[in-house]
């Protein structure tokens, strides 16, 4: 950016569990955004929920300080009231921007505005339809949907469908700006392949939480219906944020079933090796919103299978790649023909093109600046 330190906006982010290891999209989102933001890490301030600080994980000096503010191990609540605690933490500090990821935690964007702060929202997907949810959570979250739109000075999409939708819905401008995906360095068979009883190109891959509309549990049962070779595994890397009914019924599941493990949250060296060393990388989610583990294992020239969603046909995905949503016969068959005959890396480089962190975030400092320098995004009232 042509702007010297001076005139750079300081941004705070809220919204997100923290940075440093801890799993979900928006979390590797945040953490991958401020890497590669042309910003002095003293520029930025990430708030985290203390409840998921990881205290194992050396302090990265590079990136930005994480404020550690109080927060609820509750669904729902969490959310609301770490949000509000954050609102009222970023007010006393005073940053330029308040950056707030995900539809929940934008119910506090009128109140960031209303306290004189300037807010850009990123809506990370409509997270009212993801199963887990019951009434009162989805009437919440559809109000963060709205807030994130009209309450906020510049509203981001990382969805070019749901950019789309939002236009349409909200009749207001949105910043299309996607998700990305950084190279994972390359690593050979070793310790984590090991440790699992896994042979490289042997075996299908899941990166997830584990919630219902990751939908875990049809792999489990298409694995187990596709009668593999024995040398053949299905690998669920991830765990519950909270506990649930669904983690629970999938891990009973799991352990019924012979060569399906479940490897828990897995991040740095030991995650490369699992990817750069499977056979198939399979997300068969009935919600998404650009998944940036899907970019990932495409970084990794894996194989991949998902499911029939609006997002993978946005970003090019090929038909044969996509199934139907708890298609469990389809899947397992997919499973058999891809271990029939040796597997071949898959080269993703020109589809990969659109989705670099480093054009993102050049994206994402040029919008931060309007915003800062101008207020409103297309002569956007302050009121809406």
């Amino acid at each position: 950016m042509a702007k010297n330190r001076a005139q750079r906006p300081k941004v705070m982010y809220l919204g997100l569990r923290g940075i440093g290891g801890i799993q979900g999209g928006v979390e590797t989102h945040v953490a991958e955004l401020v890497r590669h933001l042309p910003y002095d890490s003293s520029e930025i301030e990430v708030i985290g929920r203390s409840t998921y600080r990881r205290r194992d994980i050396p302090v990265d000096p590079s990136m930005p300080k994480v404020r550690w503010i109080p927060a609820l191990r509750h669904p729902l609540a969490e959310t609301i009231i770490h949000s509000i605690l954050g609102v009222g933490y970023a007010a006393w500090r005073r940053p330029d921007l308040l950056h707030i990821h995900a539809i929940g935690p934008n119910i506090v964007a009128p109140l960031a505005r209303l306290l004189g702060l300037r807010v850009i929202s990123t809506h990370h997907g409509e997270d009212y339809r993801r199963e887990k949810w019951g009434l009162l959570a989805r009437t919440v979250l559809r109000f963060g949907e709205r807030q994130a739109v009209l309450s906020a000075n510049a509203c981001i999409s990382i969805s070019p469908v749901v950019a789309g939708s939002l236009r349409e819905k909200y009749g207001k401008p949105i910043t299309f700006i996607p998700n990305g995906v950084t190279a994972m360095p390359r690593v050979a068979p070793g310790a984590t392949l090991a440790k699992y009883g896994l042979t490289a190109t042997r075996y299908i891959i899941n990166v997830a939480r584990f919630v219902p509309e990751k939908r875990q549990i049809d792999l489990v049962d298409a694995f187990k219906a596709a009668e593999l070779p024995e040398d053949v595994k299905l690998v669920l890397v991830g765990n519950a944020d909270h506990k649930n009914e669904y983690a629970r019924k999938l891990l009973e599941k799991a352990v019924k079933v012979p060569g399906v493990i479940i490897a828990g949250h897995i991040s740095g060296e030991p995650l490369a090796e699992l990817f750069w060393n499977a056979g198939l990388f399979a997300l068969p989610s009935s919600h998404e919103g650009l998944p940036i583990v899907l970019l990932e294992a495409m970084g990794c020239q894996l194989p991949v299978l998902v499911s029939n969603l609006p997002v993978y046909r946005a970003m090019g995905v090929p038909d044969s790649n996509i199934l139907e949503v708890a298609d469990v016969p389809a899947i397992a068959q997919r499973f058999r023909e891809s271990f029939a005959t040796p597997v071949s890396p898959v080269d993703w480089s020109e589809l990969l093109t659109c989705y670099q962190w480093r054009n993102i975030a050049v994206q994402t400092a040029a919008l931060y600046q309007q915003v800062s320098g101008n207020g409103e995004i297309q002569s956007r009232s302050r009121k809406s």
